[in-house]
């Protein structure tokens, strides 16, 4: 199928952060602390995650990641463009996801996040016949959790639809289709 998220679409990860400096993605960003603790910075909004505490990032928002020392924390990464094809609003859509702040009666919805993120990391380190289809299956189901329940009307601050200037988002977009390609400046300024 056309427009399917294929194995390189995502980037999953157990990592132990001491510093992320200022970044932003295309995609959305679930942190996952497994164990110790992290600062996280997002626009001008500051979260202090423990374990067992999640937070989405959205696309284009600036972030900032510190870490205390022996934390380990997952990190999934779902580009928009890997589901633009099913769901068409995804790049106007604002997720407000976030564990650390008042419960408001979502633990079951945030513990059923946190067992689509094990099983996702699961599939992927096993890679066994099928995995890919698996994977696909899982990051679908969390995408449309995701919308059912944690989609707000607010747009961030630095959302494409509100970026005036188209030369910034086709810097940024491929900046994020190329950036593990060997490339001179030359051939990118040529671009």
């Amino acid at each position: 199928m056309s427009g399917a998220v294929i194995e390189d679409s995502y980037q999953i990860s157990l990592q132990n952060i001491r510093h992320h400096s200022q970044h932003i993605h295309l995609g959305i960003e679930i942190l996952f602390v497994i164990r110790g603790e992290v600062e996280v910075m997002v626009n001008q909004d500051s979260w202090h995650l423990a374990e067992n505490d999640l937070l989405l990032t959205n696309a284009n928002d600036v972030h900032t990641v510190k870490g205390h020392e022996d934390n380990v924390v997952l990190l999934l990464q779902i580009p928009l463009t890997s589901i633009e094809q099913l769901y068409q609003d995804i790049h106007v859509c604002y997720f407000d996801c976030h564990s650390s702040k008042e419960d408001n009666g979502l633990y079951l919805l945030f513990d059923q996040i946190r067992q689509l993120l094990a099983e996702i990391l699961i599939a992927h380190y096993q890679e066994q016949d099928g995995s890919v289809l698996e994977i696909n299956s899982l990051i679908y189901k969390l995408v449309t959790l995701l919308i059912r329940n944690f989609k707000t009307t607010h747009l961030g601050h630095n959302r494409f639809i509100e970026m005036k200037d188209d030369r910034i988002r086709d810097i940024l977009t491929f900046i994020d289709k190329n950036y593990r390609k060997q490339m001179s400046f030359e051939e990118i300024a040529k671009r």
